[in-house]
């Protein structure tokens, strides 16, 4: 909640908090700020839900390298909502070490109305692995990438670093690409294209809510992850398909569509 201008509190703060944690099956519902933010760390989630939140859905920095498989961040058009993901390295050091690299999976990015900016907003030097993904219905912009030391740690397009990749995920915004300060004006899109053989699409996403519906084809996005950590998967996109028996939010959640 907000309990003064410029001081609010998340739903979900991970303050340096290690993989030994167990972090699953969490919605944050209306929460003041962000959903949920991470400080560092090496924290592992699954099953997370950001519903009608306050600020941005899913944010870190100062050097968190954890794993998130399943998550959802259903926006709305809900008051003070923001970035799907807000991500930074360090706001005082955009190349303090160790630089924020986390791995993330299977995810539905939801915007609704002018609130929601950006379904990535990728700054301050950043890094990060996102791995079949959809999102949709930002405002500003799908893709964002601000700041130079975001773009030199990612690499040219032409021979990315492996620091800041993007593979499997479609994106559908009325602009899906664009850049802040300090980065080229064409970066964004040339980073997301230059994996195509990766699967990466911009074209219409068509989902019933934050479910894909009849003509939303998510499958055929296969990832193979390196971690046992992660789950297999053949889709983009946080489910499968709307059958009940993909739909993860079934039965322990409150309110996920108001």
């Amino acid at each position: 909640y907000i309990f003064t201008t410029n001081r609010e509190l998340n739903s979900f703060t991970l303050n340096g908090v290690g993989s030994g944690t167990t972090l699953e099956y969490l919605q944050s519902y209306r929460g003041g700020d962000d959903g949920i933010e991470f400080f560092g760390g090496t924290a592992n989630v699954r099953y997370f839900i950001d519903s009608c939140g306050g600020d941005d859905s899913i944010d870190w920095d100062e050097g968190f390298s954890g794993k998130m498989q399943f998550a959802l961040a259903n926006q709305r058009g809900c008051d003070g909502q923001d970035h799907g993901f807000e991500v930074s390295n360090s706001p005082t050091n955009f190349d303090a070490t160790p630089r924020s690299r986390p791995t993330i999976a299977n995810f539905t990015l939801r915007g609704g109305g002018t609130g929601s900016r950006d379904a990535f907003n990728i700054k301050e030097g950043t890094g990060g692995n996102w791995f079949n993904g959809v999102a949709t219905g930002f405002a500003r912009a799908c893709v964002r990438i601000e700041s130079a030391p975001t773009q030199a740690a990612a690499g040219p397009a032409n021979a990315l670093s492996g620091v800041l990749t993007m593979q499997n995920t479609i994106i559908d915004c009325a602009t899906n690409f664009s850049a802040g300060s300090g980065v080229d004006a064409a970066y964004p899109q040339a980073w997301f294209t230059a994996q195509a053989q990766t699967g990466n699409e911009a074209r219409s996403l068509g989902l019933n809510g934050f479910l894909p519906g009849a003509t939303s084809n998510v499958l055929g996005k296969n990832f193979n992850p390196t971690s046992d950590w992660f789950e297999p998967t053949d889709f983009a996109g946080a489910f499968r398909s709307a059958d009940p028996v993909d739909n993860w939010t079934i039965g322990w959640t409150q309110r996920v569509n108001d």
